[in-house]
């Protein structure tokens, strides 16, 4: 329940492997329930350039209005 200091734990996973989807994809989340949607969009955008292949995200950024 402390979305703070999930944040931060995100933010150093971020950091120690940029490439990892999956934590972007958690950041989104994050971002969403602090209410920054323009961030959380931008960390889900980052996710899926990351797993273009997933089924997780399929037709997704047709919805985001393109990558």
């Amino acid at each position: 329940g402390d979305l703070s200091q999930a944040r931060a734990w995100i933010d150093e996973a971020i950091d120690h492997d940029g490439r990892n989807w999956r934590f972007w994809l958690v950041s989104a989340r994050l971002e969403t329930k602090l209410g920054d949607p323009d961030a959380a969009e931008s960390s889900l955008r980052r996710a899926v350039e990351l797993n273009p292949r997933s089924p997780l995200f399929e037709g997704l950024l047709d919805e985001l209005g393109g990558s």
